[in-house]
């Protein structure tokens, strides 16, 4: 690798190059040749450390609210045991206000034990500034940066993250949030409501797809209030939830909180295949355990097929990654957090995704962001503004102003990013393509496939039918996805591996 890596540089870098390399084969006697090529990207070996979601961010000062960070390689994978120093890093903080910096803290976080390369950093400025309201009351913003140490002892930091105070001139805050870190379909989900200020009743409204699905009222007995309610299948793949208050004067006091909701995980089956009764291996058996009424559908594919990895099968972590862009009534990136992570040879291997707070600075974003259209005659506060949108020119975070042809053109023109920070990352390799050309086509790519069946259960739960084995020397992948009338789309997690090589 290392004279290949020489012959590429040459004194550039050869980080993000594309190495391709091609073989002939040749037959003397009727002079035929052949040739074929394989193409890979060269990725440099260093850890990168990110915050997850669009930066700048939110928060409400008087309280406690969370940011995630994630540790991988430059592409994209996660970091092998061997490579952790310690299963911690190091977070700086520095408290902002409108006269200058209050404080900077350090704090050592210890990795998420529900997912391996994950840090869940809970950040309260009443423990930072030992609960001195006063200060809490000026904070304008933060500025959280993370820092790792790997085995070798070098130390990799993330980008700063800025989080900037939710505008309140009267000092009146509520905020929404969630105990339940993996809603599914059919399950009860927690959330918890805390304000800064006497509340008799809120209210509240879930939306999802753009339709209010449902709406009610709580009364708030403290300053911290516990409520749930019974997650069902129109909120998949996400929901928002929106809480508000009309306090005295008028004043309507809201925040919001998109969670996601796993609806495919409740039809569960288990194909399983038999290869024992046919000793000759023309024949295998199948076996479909379900739910009665099912419907199964199965195929196979070749291998090398398979591993082309171009949207052409279906797969769990493909599937929850397509879903929870399906809401497009809210402003992009304000979905859930997520996160996607990859193996080595560019495959999605998993997909995560957490509860993710409103990027409105003030009441009117919040119902913005959520995609609700007010009709009131309250006070919907709205964060003074400076920039003229008659000629073009929309506000940053910083209150700073940029113009609207400037918005996600790739060049930060707001002093903290916020012209960026809720656009589609660029994906400068194309990687859709390049799995379908990464290597030449060869005819048994076309030619294999097999087991293309579908299966309806019965009664009795299970289906059991046998399928002639092709002749031809493959490895096969065998993938599967279900439908159920009561428990509606599911998907086979792990693959099967068959080989239809047979004995001499």
């Amino acid at each position: 690798m290392s004279d290949i890596v020489t012959q590429l540089s040459k004194g550039a870098p050869v980080d993000g190059a594309m190495l391709t390399v091609t073989a002939y084969v040749g037959e003397r006697f009727l002079n035929l040749i052949y040739s074929g090529y394989a193409k890979a990207y060269i990725f440099n070996s260093k850890i990168r450390l990110k915050f997850l979601g669009p930066n700048p961010q939110t928060f409400k000062p008087p309280m406690p609210f969370k940011v995630y960070a994630v540790l991988s390689h430059s592409d994209g994978s996660p970091i092998h045991r061997d490579y952790l120093y310690t299963d911690r890093i190091e977070v700086h903080t520095r408290v902002h206000s409108r006269g200058g910096i209050l404080g900077s803290f350090k704090e050592e976080v210890a990795m998420s034990k529900n997912e391996y390369g994950l840090w869940e950093i809970k950040v309260n400025l009443r423990n930072l500034l030992n609960n001195d309201m006063m200060a809490i009351n000026n904070v304008d913003s933060l500025s959280l940066q993370a820092f790792f140490k790997d085995i070798y002892g070098s130390t990799v930091k993330s980008s700063e993250l800025r989080v900037y105070a939710t505008y309140a001139p009267n000092n009146r805050l509520i905020q929404i949030s969630t105990s339940t870190m993996k809603p599914s379909v059919g399950q009860y989900i927690i959330f918890h409501v805390r304000t800064n200020y006497y509340v008799n009743l809120f209210n509240y409204l879930v939306i999802s797809k753009g339709i209010i699905l449902v709406a009610g009222r709580e009364e708030m007995n403290s300053m911290l209030k516990t409520f749930t309610f019974t997650v069902s299948s129109e909120m998949a793949p996400s929901a928002t939830i929106v809480i508000y208050d009309v306090a005295p004067g008028g004043e309507v006091i809201a925040d919001s909180l998109t969670f996601p909701v796993d609806g495919i995980s409740r039809n569960n089956f288990t194909v399983v295949l038999n290869n024992r009764k046919d000793k000759t291996g023309d024949t295998i058996e199948v076996a479909v355990f379900a739910q009665p009424g099912s419907y199964i559908g199965l195929s196979a594919l070749d291998k090398d097929l398979f591993g082309i990895d171009a949207d052409n099968q279906l797969s769990y972590a493909h599937v929850q990654q397509k879903m929870i862009t399906f809401d497009d009534i809210l402003p992009l990136n304000n979905a859930s957090l997520s996160y996607s992570w990859y193996s080595h040879y560019g495959i999605l291997d998993r997909f995560f995704y957490f509860p993710s707070p409103t990027l409105g600075i003030d009441t009117n974003r919040t119902f913005e962001h959520a995609g609700l259209v007010v009709f009131t005659d309250a006070n919907l506060v709205l964060r003074p503004e400076t920039c003229n949108r008659t000629r073009g020119l929309l506000t940053c975070m910083d209150g700073g102003c940029y113009h609207f042809s400037k918005k996600c053109d790739g060049r930060s023109d707001c002093r903290d990013g916020s012209d960026e920070g809720l656009c589609h990352g660029n994906d400068q390799y194309n990687f859709a393509h390049f799995r379908m050309t990464r290597t030449n086509r060869l005819q048994r790519l076309y030619d294999n496939s097999w087991l293309w069946k579908d299966v309806f259960i019965g009664p009795l739960g299970y289906h059991i039918f046998k399928v002639p084995v092709p002749n031809a020397p493959v490895n096969w992948i065998i993938s599967a996805f279900g439908m159920s009338k009561s428990h509606g789309f599911g998907i086979q997690r792990s693959k099967l591996k068959y080989s239809s090589v047979r004995p001499f």
